[in-house]
């Protein structure tokens, strides 16, 4: 324990948020602590131990303050990945887990009492299905085991500890998220806010359109008003079209349930629908050349906000305040708003994308020049292709990441709104810690094996790994689904893929991300697999997962159960073998990479082939039997590569040339 550190924190000083990145536990040595949940706040003092299931998933489930001067030992621990050794390093084991076990009893309390005021609520509502009955009677009787015998039982061997706190950490984010689910029911935040500090008073200034924070609610919705008539003028559209097109909207305003399915609300979307995105166009020309460009159209090009009635007072409110930060917070080099996405369409950084029909943009001109359908040289005005770029990719992928084709409308509506606009938003930063965490897992999912060659220093052909990342566009709406809408740009095989979600969503945005990584996956190998993709004498992760999910029926190493619950998925995913392959893909990132066994054994070998563990993971779950093999076979292959790959650089070093950049990176891909 040398090499832990001692830490003090001074009065209401912040320890950690939710949601921070977690590298480390906190024994807790002089001082108390508070810990802050959505649904609860718990007290902690001298020798509890905080951050153990925030440390095993990653991120903060809550946040800890100080409550007065303390100190606190820091403990490294990141991930699940390093439960073992992590475990093995303390020197009482036994007792860490008794003070875990401790605090889980505390959010278990939480949760039953969360239940029976849900019960008085609504008394229909039934118990969370991702909390069982026998898990809350399990951890009952952990906490009321004597210290003596727990210490004496644990302590047999550490093993028993890092199962255990392995299974009480999982049980804990399933239960957390139980208990917050409930507190949103019940209008209940105890979350910890900062103290108020009272801004000196000044002047506040003059209403204008440039979206000040400062204003209230009640000032921004008198700026808002008549959204949608501003919206058509700035869009320089004729008298007779403004008075169409607000006829329409008013027509969809007074809707009474305005997703409603029956043949006359239906219209109405549709007939709203029909206008959108040529307003999208008009908007967007007339910005690029705006220098103070209107709120309301910030808010219309990047959150589909066309009428204030729509919205209601406090999201009008939101969304203007975010507008002023949307571009900072949802952009970078591999991110983009699609407002963001069509500037670099209309000012040819990148290519349009495919279209719903597969065809790439050089395909599309090509046919519908060969067809006398468009004129000689269209394909380089910026006008054309942000129209075709509109009308083919954005169009498409509006209602995909909607997720509800049956009520869709690119109209952001109040129906939609479940939560805060502003707690929900697709960040820059949001995705890349989810892809991030997906590359630690999965190290090779964006690498590509491309040839190289070097004449100057005699190499003819040597197969390179480069890592390629993929750009996400962000839709105008608030979603629920995500999209693999490209795995590569044309027939560039070393070019990067193009993902959509919606820039506000009501779902998991993990769970979305790493389904759409799935999906990746899967076409990418058919792209480079070809017409081979399904065959089996062709070895790929497609043909084999193919193979198995067609005659699972047939396959001897598959029990009963196992080809019952395949055939159920199957049933779920509408016999659609990618999506099949994506929800084993969330399995084998979520559960599989922590020894948490969720997929049977034929799948498993499957993507431990193609879609191995980073080092660390492999040496951790080398022990299990489950995965013994799996990574037998991998480390056997690897190490072909890598001996391969060493006799290259000898030879190089042998005759004094400098090791090139690419061939480095590669040893460095194949050590991963």
């Amino acid at each position: 324990m040398a090499d832990n550190l001692t830490k003090s924190f001074s009065k209401d000083e912040v320890i950690f948020r939710e949601g921070d990145d977690i590298t480390g536990i906190y024994i807790i040595k002089g001082g108390t602590v508070m810990i802050y949940g959505a649904y609860e706040q718990y007290k902690l003092g001298k020798e509890d131990v905080l951050g153990i299931s925030d440390a095993y998933n990653g991120k903060a489930l809550f946040t800890a303050i100080a409550e007065e001067e303390c100190t606190l030992e820091v403990i490294k621990y990141n991930s699940a990945i390093g439960l073992s050794s992590f475990v093995r390093n303390l020197d009482n084991p036994a007792n860490i887990l008794h003070s875990y076990i401790s605090f889980v009893f505390g959010i278990i309390k939480s949760y039953l009492s969360l239940n029976i005021k849900c019960k008085k609520k609504d008394s229909e509502v039934t118990p969370d299905s991702r909390v069982n009955k026998w898990e809350l009677d399990y951890y009952n009787t952990l906490f009321s085991m004597a210290i003596e015998d727990f210490e004496r039982y644990f302590n047999i061997s550490n093993t028993l500890v890092i199962a255990e706190l392995a299974r009480a950490c999982c049980f804990m984010l399933s239960l957390n998220k139980a208990n917050i689910a409930m507190a949103d029911k019940l209008g209940i935040n105890k979350r910890y806010t900062e103290p108020v500090i009272e801004p000196p008073k000044v002047e506040k200034p003059a209403i204008s359109m440039l979206g000040n924070t400062d204003f209230s609610d009640d000032d921004i919705f008198a700026i808002l008003t008549s959204s949608f008539h501003k919206i058509l003028a700035y869009c320089n559209y004729t008298p007779d079209e403004i008075t169409d097109y607000r006829n329409r909207m008013n027509a969809f305003v007074n809707c009474k349930s305005k997703l409603a399915t029956d043949d006359t609300t239906r219209a109405i979307r549709k007939s709203i629908s029909e206008i959108f995105y040529d307003i999208y166009y008009r908007a967007f020309i007339q910005s690029t050349a705006d220098s103070n460009m209107p709120v309301y159209i910030k808010m219309f090009l990047h959150f589909g906000y066309l009428d204030e009635r729509l919205v209601g007072k406090t999201n009008a409110a939101i969304l203007f305040r975010m507008s002023d930060t949307i571009e900072g917070l949802c952009n970078n080099s591999h991110i983009f708003t699609m407002y963001g996405w069509l500037k670099t369409i209309f000012w040819d950084v990148n290519i349009p994308s495919k279209n719903q029909f597969d065809q790439n943009f050089d395909e599309y001109i090509r046919e519908q020049q060969k067809a006398d359908k468009l004129p000689d040289a269209i394909e380089k005005d910026p006008s054309f292709k942000l129209r075709y770029e509109i009308e083919n990719m954005f169009r498409s992928v509006h209602r995909m990441t909607y997720g509800k084709t049956s009520s869709f409308t690119p109209i952001l509506i109040e129906e939609n709104i479940m939560k805060p606009l502003d707690t929900i938003i697709v960040t820059a930063e949001t995705i890349m810690r989810v892809v991030n965490a997906a590359r630690k897992i999965d190290f090779s999912l964006f690498y590509r094996s491309t040839l190289y060659s070097n004449e100057k220093i005699n190499i003819n052909k040597e197969y390179i790994f480069t890592e390629y990342l993929p750009n996400f566009i962000l839709t105008p709406c608030l979603g629920t689904y995500g999209a693999m809408w490209q795995e590569i740009e044309g027939r560039n095989r070393g070019s990067s893929g193009r993902f959509m979600l919606p820039i506000m969503c009501n779902a998991n945005i993990e769970n979305i991300i790493y389904n759409i990584l799935g999906k990746f996956r899967w076409e990418m190998c058919k792209r480079i697999q070809g017409m081979y993709w399904n065959n089996l004498s062709e070895k790929s992760l497609t043909s084999e997962y193919y193979d198995y999910i067609q005659f699972y029926k047939k396959n001897k190493e598959l029990n009963d159960e196992t080809k019952e619950k395949i055939k159920s998925t199957l049933i779920n995913c509408h016999n659609n073998y990618a999506e099949v392959f994506a929800k084993d893909y969330e399995r084998w990132l979520v559960y599989e990479s922590q020894g948490i066994n969720k997929l049977n054994k034929v799948a498993r070998v499957i993507l431990a082939k193609y879609c191995p563990f980073n080092k660390n993971i492999r040496s951790e779950l080398a022990a299990n039997p489950a995965f013994t093999k799996c990574i037998e076979i991998y480390e056997r292959n690897c190490g072909i590569q890598k001996h391969h790959l060493n006799l290259v650089i000898q030879s190089l070093t042998a005759k004094g040339f400098e090791i090139p950049e690419e061939i480095r990176e590669t040893r460095a891909y194949l050590d991963s």
